[in-house]
């Protein structure tokens, strides 16, 4: 949210709380991964087509995916 939004909150709805839903922590996150990858791609990293493997438990992954992260670090 906005400063401007939360400040308006707080004054007109004096005994509010934050809700923080699911959605939109995901969504942030995934945005935050995307941005990343970009930054990095531009960069001349080879992370193209790893968006999934970032995103997975690291106990999920397949071999092939354990290796691709192993040669990313």
């Amino acid at each position: 949210m906005s400063l401007a939004f939360e400040s308006g909150i707080a004054n007109e709805f004096v005994n509010s709380s934050f809700i923080i839903d699911k959605f939109h922590v995901i969504k942030h996150f995934n945005d935050a991964v995307n941005q990343t990858l970009r930054v990095d791609i531009a960069a001349g990293y080879d992370f193209v087509k790893s968006k999934y493997i970032w995103v997975k438990n690291y106990e999920n992954l397949t071999e092939k995916q354990s290796e691709r992260v192993m040669c990313m670090n």
